[in-house]
C-alpha cells in the first residue's frame, strides 16, 4: 500500500494515525476542478471518489457532509466554513 493510493478518513491528529475510528480508504478517482490552474493555484479543489463506501460509526466521529440542493439559499443563518489557504485575495497569511 502506498499513501498516494489511499486517504485516511476520521483522523484528527496529523502526527498519529491510530485513532479508533480512522479508516484507510482506497482512491478510485480524483476529479480536479475543470478550471484548476497549477501555476496560480486558482480553483484548487477536487473530489475524491473512493473504491468502497465509508463505514460511518454510530458515535458520529466520522459523518457525511450534507450539501444543500442547488440554488437553495439560507438567509440569516450562521455557518462555519473551514479550509486551508490565503485568508484574503492576494494575501500571504495562511490558515
Amino acid at each position: 500500500m502506498t499513501t498516494s493510493d489511499y486517504v485516511l478518513v476520521g483522523d484528527h491528529d496529523l502526527f498519529s494515525s491510530n485513532e479508533a475510528n480512522s479508516q484507510w480508504m482506497e482512491i478510485a478517482e480524483i476529479v480536479n476542478h475543470p478550471s484548476y490552474d497549477s501555476n496560480t493555484l486558482d480553483n484548487d479543489i477536487a473530489l475524491i471518489r473512493l473504491k468502497t463506501e465509508i463505514q460511518f460509526p454510530s458515535d458520529n466521529k466520522i459523518a457525511p457532509v450534507c450539501l444543500p440542493t442547488a440554488g437553495e439559499m439560507y438567509d440569516s443563518v450562521d455557518a462555519t466554513i473551514t479550509g486551508w489557504g490565503a485568508q484574503q485575495e492576494g494575501g500571504y497569511w495562511y490558515s
